[in-house]
């Protein structure tokens, strides 16, 4: 994925682009091996990364809003998986990787439920990784409102689970097949919407929204 040319990154972020697929993987892992909970501070990312004390709470603090010192394990792990490997423009790839951080019992299906909270987690660390801010939570409710729609084009309910097959396909023909390939084009898409079934570019996207505009 990585970000548009125009977009100035951290170096905190600059430097995890640089990262090979395999240290994104052992990472992954790492947190993965240790058990740990959904809320993690510098420490375990300092035992999941490797990095330092400094280079830790860098980290910590760039997918932090609050200052409370936690963050939330999936968004982080999602803003190494969409920035690292940066010279592999394999977007399904990515994709398989976000959907198994919450198929945690591997069936490869997930329920609407994990399904909008993976939804909002990508729409966080997408926001953090761009510095955009979550205007009154504005983004989270237009990210929810994405969730259901994409269920809503594949004919579920709400009961029903989504299948990793099922998102990728979707996502391979509405999203990456309309060319939102960059960090910045799929928050743009998870909040402004696009134009499911109609149409076959960006043009079908409204990135003039109230809500926000990148």
């Amino acid at each position: 994925m990585g970000v548009s040319s125009s977009t100035e990154l951290p170096e905190r972020f600059l430097e995890i682009s640089k990262w090979p697929k395999s240290k994104v993987e052992s990472v992954i892992q790492s947190y993965n091996d240790g058990e740990y909970d959904f809320g993690i501070d510098y420490s375990v990312v300092m035992n999941i990364t490797g990095y330092d004390n400094d280079a830790a709470k860098e980290l910590v603090q760039l997918h932090n809003r609050n200052d409370t010192g936690f963050v939330n394990a999936i968004t982080l792990l999602i803003s190494l998986i969409s920035l690292g490997n940066s010279e592999s423009r394999n977007e399904v790839n990515r994709l398989e990787t976000i959907f198994d951080l919450m198929d945690f019992n591997r069936s490869g299906h997930i329920s609407m439920d994990e399904f909008t909270i993976l939804l909002l987690c990508i729409g966080s660390s997408y926001s953090f990784i761009l510095q955009r801010s979550n205007d009154e939570g504005l983004i989270d409710d237009a990210i929810i409102q994405f969730g259901k729609t994409v269920y809503e084009a594949l004919g579920k309910k709400n009961t029903s689970s989504i299948s990793k097959d099922e998102l990728i396909d979707w996502t391979k023909e509405n999203v990456f097949g309309k060319g939102f390939l960059s960090i910045n084009d799929i928050l743009n898409a998870l909040v402004n919407g696009i134009n499911i079934g109609g149409g076959d570019n960006l043009a079908d996207v409204s990135v003039t929204s109230s809500i926000t505009n990148f």
